[in-house]
This record gives C-alpha cells, sequence and structure tokens, in this order.
C-alpha cells in the first residue's frame, strides 16, 4: 500500500501533518497487529493438523517475525521503486531468488562456491533454520519416527557451528527486519518518485 499511498504520503508530510518516520511506525504498526491474528490463525492449523514437534511458542514467534520481515522488506521495496509494477516484479523475483540460496531447495553444501556467501546474506536461511531445529532437534521426534533428528538436520548442514542455535538464527532475522525497516524508512525520507 506504500506505492498506492505515495501522493497523499508526499502531500500530507509536506503540509507537516506527520514526518516520515511517524508515517513509517503507524503502518509498521498497523501490520504487525493484523500479523499477530494472521499468524496466530495460520500456525494454529499448520501445528496440530501436521503434527508438528518441538516448541508452539517458536514456531509462533519464527512465523510471525518472517512475516513482519517480508512486511518491512515489501516496505523498503515499494520505497525504493518508482511503480507498483516494478516493486510487484523484484519483490517476488528477491524472495524466489533468496528461497533457492536460504536452504529450501538447495541444500546449503550443495550451493556452488561462488555463490555460498549470498546464502549468508538471504533472510530466509535463518527462519527455515530455526523451524527445522525446532522441528528436529529433540527427543520427542527421535524417539517416535524413522529417521534420527539429527541425521536430518546433518543432511540440510544445520547441526553444528552458528546454523545449530534456534536463538541465534531468530536473532539474525530479527536484525534483518530492523534492516529493511531503517531501508524502508531512509528511502521514505530520501527517495521522491514524484514528477515536478
Amino acid at each position: 500500500s506504500l506505492s498506492l499511498d505515495r501522493p497523499l504520503f508526499y502531500r500530507e508530510r509536506n503540509d507537516g501533518l506527520y514526518t516520515t518516520a511517524t508515517y513509517f511506525v503507524a503502518k509498521f504498526l498497523e501490520e504487525a497487529i493484523v500479523c499477530v491474528f494472521t499468524s496466530l490463525i495460520f500456525t494454529c492449523i499448520i501445528w496440530w493438523s501436521v503434527d508438528f514437534q518441538g516448541s508452539f511458542g517458536i514456531f509462533i514467534f519464527t512465523y510471525y517475525l518472517v512475516s513482519m520481515t517480508g512486511i518491512v522488506l515489501a516496505y523498503f521495496i515499494a520505497a525504493v521503486v518508482p511503480t507498483m509494477e516494478g516493486a510487484s516484479a523484484l519483490l517476488p523475483t528477491y524472495v524466489t531468488f533468496c528461497m533457492f540460496f536460504g536452504g529450501l531447495f538447495i541444500v546449503f553444501e550443495k550451493i556452488p562456491t561462488g555463490w555460498q556467501w549470498f546464502s549468508w546474506l538471504t533472510f530466509i536461511r535463518y527462519p527455515w533454520t530455526a523451524m527445522m531445529l525446532n522441528q528436529f532437534d529433540h527427543d520427542k521426534f527421535t524417539s517416535q519416527k524413522v529417521f534420527d533428528g539429527t541425521d536430518i538436520l546433518d543432511f540440510y548442514g544445520m547441526s553444528s557451528g552458528f546454523t545449530s542455535s534456534i536463538w541465534l538464527n531468530i536473532l539474525v532475522l530479527a536484525m534483518f527486519m530492523i534492516f529493511f525497516s531503517l531501508c524502508g524508512l531512509l528511502g521514505l525520507a530520501f527517495i521522491r518518485h514524484d514528477s515536478r
């Protein structure tokens, strides 16, 4: 909605009704409140219908945080791209690219050497890893299932080192959310797309 609201935002900001930060925070809070309910509904349906293991609290918190990260990423792209069509093309292209290198489609160790650096810079890597650790890194999964949870985490390269901590991955995801928020705020503050 940032692209659609842009002319109104420019006019009201120029009239001194609010600052860029006030507008951005209001939009963020509006989305954050709605996202609480959508995240709760979605995670409740998915958690029990799939019979996930691990902590429901970690599952819902990670889902909520990745949803908010996606929202502020969309704000950032809408702030810097002049048209809604351009933003609508760029956002899914970027997210799909992140999915390829974030561990969803290509296992981390199979990523070509020249692209391995990008897998660390994709925001999707961190919630994916946190969700996988939440599902497979505990005794309840290991004792009831055919596959051992540690074997699955080993296959995806999540059993040791930096990627083996749920909370560290959630922290990195939160840092991505803050980074995209600041970029979106700066884009709104300093980039104008109206014609004079």
